[in-house]
């Protein structure tokens, strides 16, 4: 993983406007971290690959009602990287996903 603060620190490109449709889950590495890129229907987002129940990696799972859903058990976590919705409990959770600062130019 890079250290550089200036890189860490700065925009960078990650994927074009039109490869992120609503609806759309893409996997993509930056600067050694992998990142999953998501769009709610409303806007793009861009977290750590990285479910914090189990590990799994996000880009594998899929968008359902504004809510990014984990591949491996099914939690749902909200826009602001809140999981909204355990499956095995039917209830909310405490979990949360590091999210990234993004632009999106047209």
């Amino acid at each position: 993983m890079v250290q550089d603060q200036i890189l860490l620190n700065d925009w960078h490109v990650i994927a074009r406007s039109q490869d992120l449709q609503p609806g759309t889950v893409l996997h993509k590495r930056l600067l050694g971290s992998d990142v999953v890129l998501w769009h709610n229907g409303d806007k793009v987002l861009a977290w750590q690959d990285v479910c914090p129940h189990r590990g799994a990696r996000l880009s594998l799972g899929y968008v359902n009602k504004e809510t990014l859903v984990c591949p491996y058990h099914g939690l749902a976590f909200n826009s602001e990287g809140k999981c909204v919705l355990v499956p095995a409990k039917n209830e909310s959770s405490v979990l949360a996903n590091l999210i990234y600062s993004l632009c999106q130019l047209d």
